[in-house]
């Protein structure tokens, strides 16, 4: 068959997703109107229960975190520089005094003995796991002295970039296809398999080692610290969910590890120094064939509430997992149809359910795994902003589900904050982000709120089998306790002034 492009299904073009078919009420409903809020101006938001959530579109970090790691630094009061006039043209223009450079572009490797990114595109997809991905999004630099995180320093250190999703021109002829009638609806656009491994390691995060020269910032190719995280480089799973029979899979029998990173959004820093990177429209990259009959409706509905229905592509740019010209099951976890006759562990119809979380990187340790954190809830993650910590005292971290009519959500530790944990990394993380208890935001009409516990301790949970469940599946969770419907909910934070969600 000859070749085609799918220029109608390009990943530029943004899918949002809408996967909530309950009645929740909406806060676009509500007395206080997003809108009277925009409007209002600082004083109607300190008023409003928008006086500790502010939100706003893929931010890359909590403004607090270094407060809260090094002690130092005061938000200012005043912008030190002539801001730019309104402008619409093509070009970077920046305030007096400034310049902007450009630094690690796209396929720009960290390694050496790899060939420069051309222009043909032709350079091969395995290629990617040592150049940097695409559409770069949230990030994080970490000063580095003597190998170890300094964070006064910033001629030298360690830049964390997400890297969200792939365009079409990342290939040499974009969206290239086969027809392939013959094969399941799902799988009848055929797509190559090195056009596919290119999107595969372009998404996720790079960590990568800077140094600035007096024309700018510049990477140091070999470092040591330098490394790709993928959707095609393992990751393990941690707290609640982890063991648990809805990530286990033909990958991993025992539910202890992803096959990768998928979708990284909004990112920051953890207060003691790791970086916090997203999960978001990880939807996008997988596909469902007619299986109902087979998993039966609860299972259905699960795999609906995250957009996921029957012969379903999400974003059918990508159809990651219909190559045929690739290795043998190279491609196959990207399909989750399940097998009649089989097990979970026998096909990877919960590989799905082994993405959506917030995901822990220790740049300063490149031998170590990412580390997803299931116990902060399951869903289209885009930031994770947390309080400023307090000496003895339950650290509190807030996120929002980014897709239409999805919900808010906290995360209170068990561990109290000691400030001798700074610099501890994932051990740490280990310490604050799997033992804890998962809240969703519920608002009112008169303007409070208040935060309900999705748990097995709430009688309205009562048909979840276990927390594992609700962690893996909080959306649904969030629904039966009824919480609000956001408009795509994207960067939570929290200020110091008081919360009107008791």
């Amino acid at each position: 068959m000859p070749l085609h492009s799918n220029t109608d299904l390009d990943h530029d073009d943004e899918i949002i997703e809408d996967s909530n078919p309950t009645d929740n009420p909406e806060f676009a409903n509500m007395l206080i109107k997003r809108r009277s809020i925009l409007k209002g101006g600082a004083g109607l938001i300190t008023a409003s229960f928008f006086s500790s959530l502010l939100l706003m579109g893929c931010a890359t970090g909590e403004g607090t975190a270094t407060i809260a790691t090094n002690g130092a630094g005061k938000r200012p009061t005043a912008l030190k520089f002539t801001a730019v006039p309104h402008y619409t043209g093509g070009d970077m223009i920046v305030a007096d005094g400034y310049r902007a450079e450009l630094i690690l572009p796209m396929g720009m490797p960290i390694v050496s003995g790899l060939g420069e990114w051309t222009d043909d595109r032709m350079v091969v997809g395995k290629s990617f796991k040592y150049r940097m991905g695409d559409n770069h999004d949230g990030m994080w630099f970490f000063g580095l002295k003597n190998g170890s995180d300094a964070p006064d320093v910033s001629e030298r250190g360690l830049l964390a970039m997400n890297h969200e999703y792939t365009n079409s021109n990342l290939n040499p002829i974009e969206n290239y296809s086969d027809q392939d009638d013959t094969a399941p609806k799902i799988s009848q656009k055929r797509r190559l398999a090195n056009d596919v491994r290119r999107e595969i390691h372009a998404h996720g995060v790079s960590v990568v080692e800077v140094k600035r020269t007096p024309t700018g910032y510049e990477l140091i190719k070999d470092s040591p610290f330098n490394k790709r995280y993928t959707s095609g480089t393992p990751a393990q799973l941690s707290g609640v969910a982890k063991g648990s029979e809805f990530v286990k899979t033909r990958l991993d029998p025992q539910g202890l590890s992803s096959v990768g990173i998928n979708n990284q959004c909004g990112a920051g820093l953890s207060p003691w120094g790791t970086y916090l990177t997203t999960e978001e429209n990880f939807l996008n990259v997988f596909a469902r064939g007619a299986d109902k009959d087979i998993i039966g409706d609860k299972n259905d509905k699960r795999l609906a509430r995250y957009g996921l229905k029957e012969d379903t592509i999400d974003d059918p740019a990508y159809s990651w997992h219909t190559p045929k010209d690739g290795q043998a099951g190279e491609f196959d976890h990207w399909d989750i149809t399940a097998k009649a006759g089989k097990t979970a562990t026998d096909d990877y119809r919960h590989t799905f359910n082994t993405f959506g979380y917030i995901t822990e990187i220790d740049p300063f340790n490149p031998k170590a795994k990412a580390v997803k954190r299931t116990s902060l809830g399951r869903f289209a993650h885009e930031n994770c902003a947390f309080a400023p910590p307090n000496e003895g005292e339950p650290l509190v971290f807030y996120m929002g589900d980014d897709a239409r009519g999805e919900y808010i959500y906290k995360f209170v530790s068990d561990a109290k904050w000691t400030n001798a944990d700074v610099g501890g990394g994932l051990a740490v993380g280990d310490k604050y982000l799997d033992k804890g208890t998962l809240f969703v935001a519920v608002f009112h009409d008169d303007g409070t709120g208040q935060w309900r516990e999705p748990s097995k301790k709430n009688p309205m949970l009562a048909d979840f089998e276990n927390d594992a469940e609700i962690a893996v599946f909080a959306r649904m969770a969030g629904d039966k306790v009824g919480a609000t419907k956001m408009d795509r909910p994207d960067d939570a934070r929290r200020e110091k002034s008081r919360s009107f969600l008791q």
